[in-house]
């Protein structure tokens, strides 16, 4: 049993993290939550999303987290503007907590009291957390925690999760000049960064595979340590940023300063008293400056990726709707591809 093997596994290994855990065991990090539900530090509930998420903001100020394979986000402060539409979308959009939510991917949902953390925390169809939300000693309002899972704590009997295994998503690659010349063309005639999304399932492409066809000055490749550079440039020029970490359930946004960078094991930290980031450096795949052209101007991205081609992490500079980029912005993308050449 699941309950067995987490049990042996955290009596060798006091410290062990559920999601490390878990792939050591060969389950699914939700596989392994249920089989503590029958203790009194996890309780499953009811995947309710209005009756979860429209609450949270009674909260307080929490910590938000969101995680990839590569990239863990964590932001502290109050859930604001919560919005569910019919569209299986939502969004959070708080001066501190800034989410857009894949309600259609989210299938489990757990209430976690470990010792003194207590947390909620949400998972996918696959088992993957797409979404935790931790509450802040002293800044978190307790009670309310209380009361909103005991209005969807699930009491049916304790039954398997069904998870459903990943596809590999395969692209195919352009091969003919007509269609290399038609995929630029579409590309230039953008007119806002979303676009994108249509124009890679339009040409059947992976977000890598469009960014080698695309060509300079459209998408230029970096060197895997370029993400550290940003950051710590970033940081000593006190240039504002926006920061996005996502997974197919939920994207989560930072925007502002960045002051504490620093590297520990293999691990590039942002470590800021409201804003934390991790990204995994040996996991890196490749990093690449992207230029979208908008109706508001070019828009300059610095994307991440892992091994497979998947996107962990993005990066712009702060700006207003409808506002073109920042002088300080773009200064570091330059020193980004000179760093790059050099």
């Amino acid at each position: 049993m699941v309950r067995d093997r987490w049990l042996a596994l955290r009596q060798d290994n006091p410290g062990i993290r559920r999601r490390d855990a878990a792939q050591k065991l060969g389950v699914t990090e939700a596989e392994l939550l249920l089989s503590e539900t029958d203790q009194n530090t996890v309780k499953r509930l009811i995947p309710d999303w209005n009756a979860i998420l429209l609450n949270i903001p009674r909260l307080g100020k929490v910590l938000a987290l969101t995680r990839n394979e590569i990239a863990v986000h964590e932001r502290k402060g109050v859930y604001e503007e919560v919005g569910i539409f019919e569209s299986g979308m939502g969004s959070v959009l708080g001066a501190d907590i800034d989410l857009r939510l894949f309600l259609n991917r989210w299938k489990y949902a757990f209430a976690v009291v470990d010792k003194e953390k207590k947390s909620l925390q949400f998972f996918d169809v696959h088992g993957d957390a797409v979404h935790k939300v931790f509450l802040v000693s002293a800044s978190s309002n307790e009670r309310e925690f209380f009361d909103l899972i005991s209005g969807v704590t699930d009491k049916r009997p304790v039954v398997d999760i069904e998870i459903t295994p990943r596809k590999q998503l395969l692209s195919e690659p352009i091969d003919s000049a007509s269609d290399l010349a038609a995929f630029r063309k579409a590309w230039d005639e953008m007119q806002d960064t979303h676009e994108f999304y249509t124009l890679l399932q339009r040409f059947r492409l992976g977000r890598t595979e469009a960014l080698k066809l695309a060509g300079e000055p459209r998408a230029v490749q970096l060197s895997v340590c370029s993400v550290r550079r940003l950051l710590e440039i970033a940081s000593n020029s006190q240039t504002a940023i926006m920061v996005f970490v996502g997974n197919p359930g939920c994207i989560q946004i930072h925007t502002g300063l960045i002051r504490t960078v620093t590297t520990d094991k293999g691990w590039l930290n942002v470590l800021d008293p409201d804003f934390s980031l991790h990204i995994c450096e040996p996991l890196i795949g490749s990093v690449w400056i992207v230029r979208k052209p908008t109706r508001d101007g070019v828009v300059t991205s610095v994307e991440m990726y892992n091994t497979r081609g998947e996107n962990q992490a993005l990066f712009f500079g702060k700006r207003k709707p409808h506002s073109p980029e920042s002088t300080d912005w773009r200064n570091i993308l330059i020193q980004l591809e000179q760093d790059s050449v050099s």
